[in-house]
């Protein structure tokens, strides 16, 4: 839909235009990250945020969107158009849009923008980019496009971030376990397409995946990542392989006269026929995962050795009872040596383990007690072996593999697993610690991050704020801030013109500047008059994140 730019704004923001005092000329507002309070990106965060996104906003929306819908649109259909809907949402008639046509008479956005390096690791309360108006009549501007470029922002930068901070998880125990680094591009895939605000949000947002990984299945952001950010000339855009999704897995199964030899059958040829050699993805919990591990692959391994390439099994669910750390990693449990009451109180309450092995019979049970309230009221529920031992453990053990140099055990490279179901930065944490735990180097593994945790975030995730710091009315000059008695210090706001600086590895803000200060510093001029004036390609991006 072809919104008319005008109305790309909250609703009070046309009225803001009459309130600003008499003979201001000069407006000055900036955009950032105000408190991390909120953002869940792992134990080893440290405060800094991904800065992405905003040459794309500049050439998609600024630019060619500004262009399209509003300064290359008949004046007066544009104008009459805004002025109607403004009537109309206000309850006024004779809606005064002067101002409006005098910005498309003027053919251009009378904005200047600037910005820090896209793919600069920011501390978090600096500024990432400032903006002011270059022509005194459009002072009213600088607020009006808060909405638009608020919501074309923060969502790439929070994004960008938690792959960095996937990326960087994925890294440390690489460097730990004995694990090439190069191989952490693809252990997190992006796997949030279809759970994402439309074909434009999907494009965008997940372009800033691919700041930190390869891997990912939004074929949009590819796109949007060669148009914006010049990605052809990036050795590697993106990689996927070719993978199974439950519709023709299920499908090819069912034509079948018996499920499970049905799923065996279109397991081997799957390998064997359709994809003998290269990397390939397996979806495995149509209907019994562990079947699949512990029989069916079993019977392949002769096939899946000779094959050229490697087989990544995906489970994409578990029991409630379970999490994905317990369907990759395992449980932990206890022994006990006979099913007494006390000795299932010491193992599970004292211990907080919920599974036991029975020395009497050598199997396992999950033990769950009852709401009363009394300790002694509970059930046993059996568990298969292989459910305690995990994907992982059952993989080894069939396909075996090496012990590296730092006394990691390395899966088979013909085989492996991604795990994309409810996976964040907790759960990729959780997951890894279990494997090193057991004494597996973080190899031959990947994770898909899907909605869960791309789209649970927002703009408080990073306390994403537009403010005016700085204005001229008349000949005064007004450092604008504010700082709520009510709020402890998080609104806070700066003062003035800005000017940022890198000192020991952190990005510093000063505030209350002259206007030949505010001309130095790392914020650098990106947008003027509706063109672009610096310009970075995604490997450039990339290789400023890489050193940050």
């Amino acid at each position: 839909m072809k919104i008319n730019p005008m109305m790309l704004a909250d609703g009070y923001k046309p009225s803001h235009r009459l309130q600003y005092p008499e003979e201001t000329n000069f407006t000055y507002f900036n955009f950032t990250p105000r408190s991390d309070k909120y953002a869940n990106f792992g134990s080893d965060y440290d405060h800094k945020v991904v800065f992405y996104g905003l040459q794309g906003t500049i050439k998609e929306i600024l630019i060619d969107y500004w262009n399209e819908n509003f300064f290359n649109r008949d004046r007066e259909e544009v104008v009459q158009e805004y002025k109607q809907e403004m009537e109309q949402y206000l309850g006024v008639e004779n809606y005064n849009v002067d101002h409006v046509y005098d910005l498309h008479d003027l053919g251009y956005l009378p904005i200047k923008i600037k910005a820090l390096k896209e793919g600069s690791r920011i501390n978090v309360k600096i500024p990432l980019f400032t903006v002011q108006h270059t022509i005194a009549k459009f002072a009213w501007l600088v607020g009006y496009i808060e909405t638009l470029l608020s919501q074309e922002s923060w969502k790439c930068i929070t994004i960008a971030t938690l792959a960095y901070e996937a990326s960087k998880t994925f890294k440390n125990f690489a460097k730990l376990t004995g694990i090439d680094l190069e191989t952490t591009k693809y252990q997190g895939h992006n796997f949030a397409a279809r759970g994402m605000s439309g074909f434009r949000d999907d494009a965008k947002v997940n372009s800033s995946w691919l700041l930190s990984f390869y891997g990912t299945d939004s074929l949009s952001s590819i796109q949007y990542a060669r148009k914006y950010y010049d990605a052809g000339k990036s050795k590697i855009i993106a990689r996927s392989i070719p993978a199974s999704e439950h519709s023709v897995t299920t499908l090819n199964i069912l034509t079948k006269s018996d499920i499970v030899e049905g799923e065996f059958e279109f397991l081997k040829k799957f390998i064997t026929e359709i994809y003998p050699n290269g990397f390939v993805s397996y979806v495995a919990d149509s209907y019994d995962y562990w079947k699949v591990i512990t029989d069916f692959v079993v019977r392949l391994k002769n096939e899946i050795l000779n094959r050229d390439g490697r087989l990544i099994l995906r489970p994409d669910s578990c029991p409630e009872y379970s999490s994905p750390y317990n369907i990759i990693c395992g449980f932990d449990y206890r022994e006990v040596e006979h099913l007494e009451y006390f000795k299932l109180i010491e193992a599970t309450i004292q211990n907080g383990i919920n599974i036991v092995k029975n020395k009497e019979d050598g199997k396992y049970y999950r033990v769950v007690w009852h709401d009363s309230g009394w300790k002694e009221e509970y059930n046993l529920f059996e568990i298969d072996e292989c459910e305690v031992k995990g994907t992982h453990q059952l993989l080894w053990e069939i396909f075996g593999g090496t012990v590296n140099e730092k006394g990691y055990k390395v899966l088979n490279p013909k085989i492996g697993w991604i795990y994309g179901d409810s996976i964040n930065k907790q759960t990729q944490e959780e997951i890894l610690h279990g494997l090193v735990e057991k004494g597996f180097a973080t190899d031959n593994i990947c994770f898909g991050f899907g909605s869960y945790s791309i789209q649970m975030v927002s703009r408080d995730t990073l306390g994403m704020a537009y403010k005016e710091t700085f204005a001229i009315v008349g000949d005064r000059e007004i450092n604008v801030y504010k700082d709520p008695k009510t709020d402890g210090g998080m609104k806070k706001s700066a003062k003035g013109l800005l000017r940022v600086e890198k000192e020991n590895g952190d990005y510093v803000l000063y505030d209350e500047q002259t206007f030949e200060q505010e001309e130095q510093g790392l914020l650098e001029t990106v947008f003027v008059d509706s063109q672009l004036t610096r310009f970075q390609t995604l490997e450039e991006i990339r290789q400023i994140l890489e050193s940050e």
